[in-house]
């Protein structure tokens, strides 16, 4: 088996067609490259150079849908795929590469974020995989969902990033930087990514399958704001229950704008909060398109009072303390009224607008603040 070690691809390289230039990672701060160090997995009865090449910085897997498994004995239909190394057990990870395929192959996995061996036969071997089809052109779909991601992508290279959050257990796709994924992991705490061409049982194999990859780029973080509630720079503030981020509709810059919950869509300046520290822990939470203040609509006490956005004043009401709980999440405390920002009913609808309410310990009152 072959093992291979390389740098962090920055550029693309001379006489590629068809390429484009991959942008930095999505989202964040505090991240660190890694570098890059994978294995090889192909058939185990033929040579590493029949499935696998590295052409300038662009990697080639390919199978035929009669090649035998990656081990003798093994029941798993063929593979050639680059097994990245080591496997991640804490904080949060991001895989961004580029990738291709042909538009006429079908039904075989592209890339996946795959259970540490350890943990597979307690959590399940995969916590996502993005599957390539030859239906609409050519399209990309989540595996264990059924989704179709993207359509049309047939020979044209297409910017791939997954981030993984072991803290708040949640996973994040983008294809072209377009948000496509947003769903919880299986709960395991060893994963690794692999990417190639898998073999898939989802419809008909075709007899070959290809994916061309190139400019695989990895970063980590903590995964988390690590201050303990001292916070500094923008943020998404996600609903735990709904996955929806806080944003102010429309876009508006207007005093009293609703504010909503939204897919966060790749980072709108509408749904990027500021945290302003005031005293005792509590921050002003303004928005990063209206300069405006989350508050609370008429500087309400009651229960079921809607959230809005406003210049900030004196009654506390645009004030929120973060309390982390336990599964890294956080709880955010207004102070005039003490209760706290809510999801009404726990809805995972669009434009509901946020309330407040008292803490009842459910995960629509507990918000994931993720570095912008």
């Amino acid at each position: 088996m072959l093992k291979t070690t390389k740098s962090v691809l920055l550029g693309l390289f001379a006489g590629i067609a068809l390429t484009m230039t991959a942008s930095a990672q999505i989202g964040g701060s505090g991240w660190s490259s890694q570098s890059i160090s994978y294995n090889v997995q192909k058939p185990y009865n033929v040579s590493t150079s029949s499935r696998f090449t590295d052409s300038n910085g662009v990697y080639h897997c390919w199978v035929y849908s009669t090649d035998a498994s990656f081990q003798d004995g093994s029941t798993t239909l063929p593979r050639t795929e680059m097994r990245f190394n080591p496997d991640f057990t804490s904080g949060e990870i991001q895989y961004q590469a580029m990738l291709m395929a042909p538009a006429n192959e079908n039904s075989y996995c592209i890339m996946q974020d795959h259970t540490g061996d350890s943990q597979s036969s307690q959590y399940g071997p995969v916590a996502i995989m993005f599957i390539w089809q030859s239906k609409d052109g050519g399209s990309i779909w989540n595996g264990y969902t059924g989704h179709e991601l993207a359509k049309n992508m047939g020979g044209v290279w297409f910017q791939l990033n997954v981030d993984h959050n072991i803290v708040t257990h949640t996973i994040k796709a983008w294809i072209n930087s377009q948000q496509v994924v947003s769903e919880s992991d299986n709960g395991a705490t060893d994963y690794y990514f692999k990417n190639g061409v898998y073999e898939q049982n989802i419809s008909t194999p075709s007899a070959k399958m290809d994916t061309y990859i190139q400019n695989i780029q990895e970063w980590t973080s903590s995964g988390k704001n690590s201050g303990g509630g001292s916070f500094s720079g923008s943020y998404e503030l996600e609903c735990v229950a709904s996955g929806l981020a806080a944003n102010v509709k429309g876009a508006s810059t207007s005093d009293d704008a609703p504010v909503v919950q939204y897919p966060f869509g790749g980072g709108s300046s509408n749904a990027i909060w500021t945290f302003v520290a005031t005293s005792n822990g509590y921050y002003q939470v303004q928005n990063q398109n209206s300069g405006l203040d989350m508050n609370v609509n008429g500087a309400s006490t009651a229960k079921g009072a809607l959230i809005t956005q406003a210049p900030f004043g004196s009654s506390g009401d645009d004030q929120w303390k973060p309390s982390q709980n336990s599964d890294g999440s956080y709880t955010l405390t207004n102070l005039h009224s003490g209760l706290v920002l809510d999801d009404p009913g726990g809805s995972t609808s669009s434009n509901v607008q946020l309330d407040q309410y008292s803490s009842q310990g459910g995960t629509n009152q507990e918000w994931d603040i993720v570095s912008q």
